[in-house]
């Protein structure tokens, strides 16, 4: 039962875990830490202190659910993203039949060349479980997947770019029935502005269509760059939406793994009760110099009751002095989604 899934993360099949296979697991999780992070999750369960994991420990580590260590990063242990990786669901994808205007799909990787004033939107959902290959159109809900996560990259931005979430009633339709419209900029189109859209170039956060003011995404003033990723944390039983910039790091070194760190981080709550990722990309003065592209480096789903996020929160709270159930609920969330 666990060979399988050591062997799956020991990509150059040395019989040992290290950073890199282990930052990579990350990613492909959509959890977002640096590397630092994650050695220091290493440390925490490496006995030998040889920065790596062998079988042996691994099972060590799996079969004591590692509860006395530190959570690491995102208040998660090395245990606990092996669990993730034992249950997680399907990926998300781009999906074809929800595509607009110059936009093109190549694997993880979704661009954009509409020019000066056009835009184009896509949806992500899930694969199905059967291991199909095209998206089966599931959205995020309390019925079908309650938990997610995905990471977005920055590859390019040629022009402007909006991403966010949008809730089951969504059309992002003109009158020509094409999915071409600026995301968090439709306020005046009824049922075509998305429930939550970040203007990356910016920062500037709408909800349903209008700018709020108070909260900002990326640096002060600057928003998100190429380089940067978005990593989405979203929760349908608390009804909660993490988003997270997070910016490459300058190494002196020419040698050195890249890294990411976390720029900056907004948390909204009170979502739409189906949900999947959105975007809209477009308004490229010389898309055929420079487009826009977002990747998905990574995600996770899955399902879980609602009982046991309520049970967990009762019994964090009761153990660890937290008296704001909310709070509690949200801590105890994350750790029974990966603790």
């Amino acid at each position: 039962m666990l060979k399988p899934l050591f062997e799956n993360v020991d990509t150059d099949k040395s019989g040992a875990l290290d950073s890199n296979e282990i930052y990579a697991l990350f990613e492909n999780l959509g959890i977002t830490a640096s590397r630092k992070q994650v050695l220091k999750i290493i440390r925490d369960v490496d006995p030998n202190g040889d920065d790596q994991i062998d079988f042996d420990e691994f099972c060590t580590i799996i079969g004591n659910n590692s509860s006395s260590t530190s959570k690491g990063a995102n208040g998660i242990s090395f245990a606990g993203i092996i669990d993730r990786m034992k249950n997680s669901g399907p990926p998300m994808v781009w999906r074809s039949d929800k595509l607009g205007k110059g936009l093109s799909i190549d694997a993880n990787s979704i661009t954009g060349t509409a020019g000066k004033d056009e835009y184009g939107v896509a949806l992500m959902t899930f694969l199905p479980k059967d291991g199909g290959e095209k998206p089966d159109g599931a959205w995020l809900s309390i019925k079908q997947w309650t938990e997610a996560t995905c990471l977005l990259e920055v590859e390019k931005m040629g022009g402007d770019a909006f991403i966010g979430i949008a809730g089951s009633n969504f059309k992002a339709r003109t009158e020509d029935g094409q999915w071409d419209i600026p995301l968090g900029k439709s306020a005046d189109q009824p049922g075509m502005a998305p429930w939550v859209a970040v203007q990356l170039m910016t920062g500037d956060v709408y909800k349903k269509g209008k700018v709020d003011p108070g909260i900002k995404l990326g640096s002060p003033g600057k928003g998100a760059k190429e380089g940067d990723r978005i990593a989405f944390e979203i929760n349908m039983h608390l009804q909660t939406l993490t988003l997270t910039c997070l910016r490459l790091q300058k190494s002196a070194d020419e040698d050195a793994a890249p890294d990411w760190k976390e720029e900056m981080k907004i948390e909204l709550d009170n979502l739409p009760p189906e949900l999947c990722v959105a975007v809209s990309l477009g308004n490229n003065a010389d898309a055929a110099v420079k487009p826009t592209t977002l990747r998905v480096v990574g995600s996770w789903c899955q399902k879980t009751a609602k009982a046991v996020v309520e049970q967990d929160a009762a019994g964090y709270g009761t153990q660890s002095g937290v008296t704001d159930k909310a709070e509690a609920a949200m801590i105890a969330a994350s750790q029974a989604s990966g603790a």
